[in-house]
């Protein structure tokens, strides 16, 4: 796995932590996304998701932290229509 791969599954998973708070469905959406790609990577290279999976999950918890930082230190507060 390349560095360039680990970047985007991290931001991808930063992506969904920090729109979890904003609107859950966005959040879900990119969820379904990735896990649904990442499983059919694994069923045909067998791709090792687990780790894949580990570095969303870091990204999901890096976004949902920088949301609440965001929120409850400088007070602004982020809608989407």
């Amino acid at each position: 796995m390349s560095f360039f791969t680990s970047l985007v599954h991290l931001f991808f998973g930063f992506l969904s932590g920090f729109f979890w708070f904003i609107d859950r469905s966005y959040s879900i959406f990119l969820y379904i996304l990735f896990f649904s790609y990442e499983y059919v990577e694994e069923v045909k290279v067998k791709d090792e998701m687990y780790k894949e999976l580990k570095e969303f999950t870091i990204g999901f918890t890096a976004g949902s932290i920088t949301y609440l930082f965001v929120i409850n230190f400088f007070h602004i507060h982020i809608l989407v229509p």
